[in-house]
């Protein structure tokens, strides 16, 4: 698709067209007066034999041509998908871990804990620039969501999906969650690196505080943000607040001892979320302390420029006006170059290419898309695939406008209509880096669907076009590994239902054998039974007499 990276400066394209037009009027209005008043004009013809009449004309034109082209030059036209663009950004490195245990359901900050946080990381993820951001969650184990990177429309899409079911093993081990996340980062060096720990610190693990040491020795640093009141609050569950198993009402609080505890081994800070936007700053003024690093990002928005052609252009038509003089040469005297058809014909090619420079800036196919960006950008979806819809409408072909629209129904939770159109992209992009993400974000669609084979093909493929995305690599072993549990999972359900199946035939035999038995016993069998349960009974006497008590401790599952 063709643009201008600064088309501000085609309102330069004014000064040639007003300069062409004050030569017209010249040409056809002060200059006849004037020779008139000097000679008559035959005679006039006949004292300058060497005076061209087109080559003056030919001259202007080449010059008002080059100012033209040397404006369109300023504006740079590029080519969309033709090149690979990159940006230089400095930034820093966040990884942030959200407990998911149950007890982050309690409603004593509202709406409650876990929500709370979800808006905390939302906001942070908003106010980051050129950083870094990675995602993971964690309850009795800890889990990855989103590698590093610094696509937050990702991270913001995984985020919105988190919930208290992701970990099946509930509890908290806050141990488990920095050394999962002081591995997500990347290996690149001289760059401020954290790991953001969001939980209401009941950690029924130990080894948090040597877990954040290793972390620290590495360089990250562990801020740790307390989510709770001290006062405490209970859980909510579908039949009211979560007991114990000795049916009293679980009262959770926040741990801040254990938090700062965490925080000082890990070298970061303790910040206390409350209902206040406090933490919010707090937790944002001690990541600008960081270490910041420039690094070379490419831009989805790789554009190839096309101004060294259009200068090219510019420059021969210069070389030309100057070896062309005013007055007949001698030497070319039979050489008709400049007759009045040579002449009309080179004056039809020079306005042509004037009128179609300005055209050229028109690209209503790239206005839409810019304004789709815009309208994406600010969240309003709808708008955004109107936009994107009307420059499919005039430019069908466009791949980069299907690749937004695709997005913009992956937004509205359309995930069909995405894939369709995220196909297409891939048919029509010619830029191998794009398509990649074309095929990646196939793969993450169904990756979102748990059907782990189609992810994996997509995923392969955006690998073979662009081997150095370390993204869809990641999401590559995910899947593989989520794939692999999955069929386990299928494998220990079949096993079940085979085990209960037997339950239930042998259950069915037993019942069948009772019928067959006759209704009354024999008064021999009675007193054999008798004597049985006469034995049994001394010898569970017996060894109540010789047990000591022992003390139970009770599982919490919060």
């Amino acid at each position: 698709m063709f643009q201008f990276a600064a088309p501000q400066y085609l309102f330069l394209l004014l000064i040639p067209a007003a300069l062409l037009l004050l030569d017209i009027a010249m040409r056809l209005i002060v200059v006849p007066r004037r020779e008139k008043r000097l000679a008559d004009t035959v005679l006039l013809r006949q004292l300058t034999p060497q005076r061209s009449r087109v080559r003056p004309l030919l001259k202007r034109g080449l010059l008002l041509l080059a100012l033209a082209v040397l404006a369109v030059v300023l504006a740079r036209p590029q080519i969309l998908g033709g090149g690979t663009a990159q940006d230089k950004r400095s930034g820093i490195e966040v990884v942030l871990m959200l407990d998911v245990s149950n007890s982050m359901l309690a409603g004593d900050v509202r709406p409650s804990r876990l929500e709370r946080s979800k808006l905390l990381i939302s906001t942070l993820i908003d106010r980051l620039d050129n950083d870094k951001v990675g995602l993971g969650v964690f309850a009795g184990e800890a889990y990855p969501l989103l590698p590093i990177t610094n696509d937050f429309v990702s991270a913001k899409m995984f985020l919105d999906g988190v919930g208290v079911d992701m970990v099946s093993l509930q509890g908290t081990s806050l141990a488990a969650a920095i050394d999962l996340a002081s591995k997500s980062f990347t290996q690149e060096k001289g760059v401020g690196k954290a790991i953001v720990v969001i939980t209401d610190g009941e950690d029924h693990e130990e080894g948090a505080a040597d877990a954040a040491r290793r972390a620290l020795k590495d360089g990250r640093r562990v801020y740790v943000l307390g989510v709770g009141s001290q006062a405490g609050g209970t859980i909510p569950t579908p039949d009211g607040p979560l007991c114990d198993q000795q049916g009293e009402v679980v009262l959770t609080r926040v741990n801040a001892g254990l938090g700062q505890e965490v925080a000082k081994a890990g070298g970061g800070m303790y910040i206390p979320v409350d209902n206040s936007n406090l933490a919010q700053d707090q937790l944002e003024g001690a990541l600008r302390q960081l270490k910041q690093k420039e690094s070379i990002v490419a831009s989805d928005e790789a554009a190839d420029e096309q101004f060294q052609a259009v200068a090219l252009i510019a420059l021969v038509l210069l070389i030309l006006e100057i070896l062309i003089m005013e007055v007949k040469n001698p030497l070319f005297r039979r050489v008709n170059i400049f007759g009045r058809k040579a002449a009309l014909l080179l004056t039809v090619v020079g306005a042509a290419a004037f009128a179609a420079t300005p055209a050229a800036a028109q690209t209503p196919t790239y206005r839409l898309v810019r304004q789709g960006n815009r309208a994406f950008q600010a969240k309003d979806y709808k708008a955004a695939e109107k936009c994107y819809l009307k420059a499919l409408q005039s430019e069908p072909r466009n791949a980069r406008a299907r690749f937004n629209l695709a997005d913009t129904y992956l937004s509205q939770e359309n995930p069909q209509e995405a894939l369709k159109h995220y196909a297409e992209a891939a048919k029509q992009e010619p830029n191998k880096l794009v398509r990649a993400m074309s095929y990646h974000n196939m793969g993450y669609v169904h990756h979102k669907q748990k059907q782990y084979d189609k992810a994996i093909d997509y995923y392969k493929e955006a690998l073979r076009l662009n081997p150095a995305d370390e993204d869809t690599r990641y999401n590559l072993a995910l899947a593989q590994k989520q794939k692999k549990e999955q069929k386990q999972n299928q494998q220990q359900q079949q096993k079940q239902d085979k085990k209960q199946d037997r339950n239930r035939q042998k259950q069915d035999q037993d019942q069948q054998q009772q019928q067959q038995q006759p209704d009354q016993l024999s008064q021999e069998n009675v007193d054999q039974l008798l004597q049985l349960s006469r034995q049994a009974e001394n010898q569970t006497r017996r060894k109540l007499e010789q047990m000591q008590p022992r003390k139970k401790s009770l599982p919490k599952n919060w």
